[in-house]
């Protein structure tokens, strides 16, 4: 939950209980998506970069054994489009990953001032843990209370089961939400952390990486990617916009504030 651009864990009740969203969940993970007939074939860009004329995907294929062409696959209309090197393609996102990249100095700042405002946010999660610690052990007391009760027959056996699973299932909610939070805070840091190593590494990481490895660094710095004859047209996924125009003005270290926020804001989870 944000207020005022900063984040607290929830505290109302959930909508619907835990088994029913992890019914929802199974149900939706159990979906699988048709495999295409070229989904498989090794190349950096498939399935990445669209026509800029009509849309259509942009497929790649192997001439002579070894060279790799890209060309509009046309299905929706008719036009001419001339075959591209991958190579040529490819210079062009070397060009796009080094756009991002931080210099030494900056990065260990914005990776400083992040560590930082993680303690601080470990304390308020510690803080809002023991609130949740002590409803768990409150509803545990009521359901030994409640069995008590029953074995001394002084409640019906009803009675018994009706009050015990509702406190069973309050108990499992603040279970839930205890694991959620300690699982997510740490994820959030550990993603964050990983985004400013990747932008400081990215020109390196993708020219040294295999192409499984190059297709998700793509993917996690940029969007929207369309051909207009060799020219490539992309667009900066947050918070890499923020980076990239903090490079092309050489003005990083007045602007990593910025950086940072767009970090949290992109990247909030809680």
């Amino acid at each position: 939950m944000r207020i005022k651009e900063e984040l607290y864990p929830h505290s109302y009740e959930p909508i619907i209980t835990r088994e029913l969203f992890e019914q929802v969940k199974s149900v939706r993970e159990g979906y699988k998506v048709r495999p295409h007939r070229w989904g498989g074939l090794p190349f950096v860009y498939r399935g990445l970069i669209t026509c800029g004329e009509c849309g259509c995907r942009i497929t790649f294929e192997t001439k002579k054994g070894k060279y790799v062409y890209g060309h509009c696959t046309q299905s929706r209309e008719k036009h001419s489009f001339k075959y591209i090197s991958e190579h040529v393609i490819t210079d062009q996102v070397v060009a796009i990953v080094k756009s991002i990249q931080i210099p030494q100095d900056a990065y260990e700042e914005v990776s400083t001032a992040m560590r930082v405002a993680h303690e601080d946010k470990k304390k308020i999660r510690a803080h809002f843990l023991s609130s949740v610690e002590i409803e768990i052990l409150k509803y545990q007391n009521r359901m030994d209370k409640v069995y008590e009760d029953y074995l001394d027959e002084k409640i019906t056996e009803d009675l018994y089961k009706r009050k015990s699973d509702e406190y069973c299932e309050k108990q499992k909610n603040h279970q839930y939400q205890r694991d959620n939070i300690e699982l997510v805070d740490d994820q959030y840091f550990a993603t964050v952390s990983h985004l400013l190593k990747l932008a400081k590494d990215a020109p390196t990481h993708f020219e040294n990486a295999k192409i499984e490895e190059k297709r998700e660094i793509l993917k996690t710095l940029l969007s929207n990617f369309t051909l207009n004859g060799n020219q490539l047209r992309w667009e900066y996924k947050k918070p890499f916009d923020t980076m990239a125009f903090c490079t092309k003005n050489s003005d990083w270290l007045p602007t990593i504030e910025a950086v940072i926020t767009a970090i949290k804001q992109d990247l909030a989870v809680v």
